[in-house]
């Protein structure tokens, strides 16, 4: 009698644990199946908005212009803000005319003192500072050229995509290589004490349209 009991009761417990195994898996599939759905939803928005792009963009006439590396670089540029599409002629003259293109920041991050203004004979600024102060962009550029100078020392050249580029000598080291983008105010080297130079300090040139122009006419405080 008592193993009759103990074997129905088995068969109960089996029972109820092959309903809620069921109960579970239909309860997975519906939840697999949701997802499926909301997969197939989210594709087809996804599908929407491609379309939308393309079709904004197959609008939008490219600039025209002779220097490519300008325009790949600005492309560049707005991907890094989360930007779409190409640059129009209007961007193009509206980034031309932008502050952060404009090289009017001074390039010490620390303290430092004239020590040498312009002049025919220096045309640059000299910024006396302690070796590995660091040195910022004065303006957004690409970097065009890092090198080694007898006279210089370590130099960092840097084209602002505009008529301005920028010089920085006599550098104890420099952060970026050659074709690099940076920002206005993003390091881009330590003030050193290499090449002919007597204590440590930046030698920094202000070029316009390939002509030294003085700094000081430029930089804002």
């Amino acid at each position: 009698m008592i193993y009759k009991i103990v074997s129905a009761v088995l068969i109960v417990i089996l029972i109820v644990a092959l309903m809620m195994t069921a109960s579970t898996s239909k309860k997975r599939q519906e939840e697999i199946d949701q997802l499926q759905q909301e997969i197939v939803v989210s594709n087809r928005y996804i599908q929407s908005l491609n379309d939308q792009l393309n079709k904004a963009n197959n609008g939008t006439k490219p600039v025209k212009s002779e220097d490519e590396r300008l325009l790949k670089v600005l492309n560049k540029y707005l991907k890094e803000n989360k930007r779409n599409g190409v640059v129009t002629a209007e961007e193009l003259s509206k980034y031309e005319k932008e502050d952060r293109f404009i090289p009017n920041l001074i390039p010490i991050n620390g303290e430092y003192a004239i020590s040498q203004h312009y002049k025919e004979e220096h045309p640059a600024l000299d910024f006396a500072a302690e070796e590995g102060t660091e040195v910022i962009a004065s303006a957004t550029g690409e970097i065009l050229s890092v090198y080694e100078d007898e006279y210089f020392g370590k130099v960092v050249l840097i084209d602002h995509l505009n008529e301005y580029a920028t010089m920085y000598a006599h550098l104890a080291t420099a952060i970026y290589d050659s074709k690099t983008f940076v920002k206005k105010g993003e390091p881009i080297g330590l003030v050193g004490n290499t090449g002919n130079s007597s204590a440590p300090h930046l030698h920094f040139e202000v070029l316009k349209n390939g002509e030294n122009i003085d700094p000081e006419l430029i930089l804002e405080d």
